[in-house]
């Protein structure tokens, strides 16, 4: 199943934020759903929309991509989020936001965004090798040649 997931990240208000369409993703058939029967695909466009009401408790946004990698921690574009919106709790462990930048570039390596994020926070570690801001920049560019903001 392939579905356009819609993301928040970089600058601008809500509205814009949510419009912007980060990547496509090839999501698993075997991803499961959650006690309230929702998928994390369910829970991720739950997200992508603000959040919302789900068996009569509301959902921030923040909480909304917690649910969804509490059901499949590998979807990039979640961990990318929750990074976005100050990082958060995924099955009972916190990550600061640089952790959930590390865990999108573990999910998709070449996501130029999630480069860009861990550069402007003074880099970090991604698949054992640690990458300087400036070198986070430059794989934002070798992944996306047109990315202005690197």
């Amino acid at each position: 199943l392939f579905i356009v997931l819609l993301a928040v990240g970089g600058g601008g208000s809500a509205a814009e934020l949510r419009g912007r369409v980060v990547s496509v993703l090839q999501l698993h058939e075997d991803a499961g759903s959650g006690e309230s029967g929702m998928s994390a695909v369910d829970w991720y466009n739950l997200g992508v929309k603000g959040g919302g009401e789900v068996d009569g408790r509301h959902y921030t946004q923040k909480d909304c991509f917690a649910q969804t990698l509490n059901l499949d921690p590998t979807i990039s574009t979640a961990w990318y989020n929750l990074g976005v919106l100050g990082g958060g709790e995924v099955s009972g462990k916190d990550y600061s936001v640089k952790e959930c930048e590390q865990r999108a570039l573990e999910a998709d390596p070449s996501d130029a965004e999630s480069w860009y994020n861990m550069g402007v926070h003074g880099g970090g570690e991604v698949g054992g090798h640690f990458y300087n801001a400036k070198a986070c920049f430059l794989r934002a560019l070798h992944f996306d040649h047109g990315f202005a903001l690197a």
